[in-house]
């Protein structure tokens, strides 16, 4: 994260939550609200603006039309041998078939896990993501 924030010139708030599988969700969540909750109790201006958010999962009933989203470009990137790819898969779509106008990129690093570009980042796939992003994020 460090490298990509560096990289594309970002602010990052890093929270370090709790992991499976000593944890089970929605414990990291969990985390990360308490997280977004501290952020604006201090004042964080870069998360102020989303922190009386109450909705952690986009495509719960009653969570605020993914049509509205405040960006004109999204990217999921996602790994191909990861748990948590058909969340994501499901993001990308519920997107897509929100009515958001922006441009939407999905990719998936078949053959990769969770966190690969974070656990073996000199490997060429992890170097090509973090550029990838890096672009995506200054552009």
């Amino acid at each position: 994260m460090y490298l990509l924030s560096v990289i594309s010139g970002a602010l990052v708030v890093s929270v370090e939550y709790r992991l499976a599988p000593e944890h089970l969700l929605p414990a990291a969540y969990d985390d990360s609200w308490d997280a977004l909750k501290w952020a604006v109790v201090v004042r964080i201006p870069v998360c102020s603006q989303w922190a009386d958010n109450p909705s952690i999962n986009p495509l719960a009933d009653g969570a605020p039309s993914l049509s509205t989203l405040g960006l004109s470009k999204l990217i999921v990137n996602l790994a191909g041998d990861d748990d948590f790819t058909p969340r994501g898969l499901a993001y990308a779509d519920g997107v897509k078939n929100s009515g958001w106008i922006g441009e939407l990129e999905v990719v998936v690093d078949e053959g990769e896990g969770h966190c690969y570009h974070i656990t073996d980042p000199e490997t060429e796939k992890a170097k090509n993501l973090i550029k990838h992003l890096a672009s995506f994020i200054s552009q």
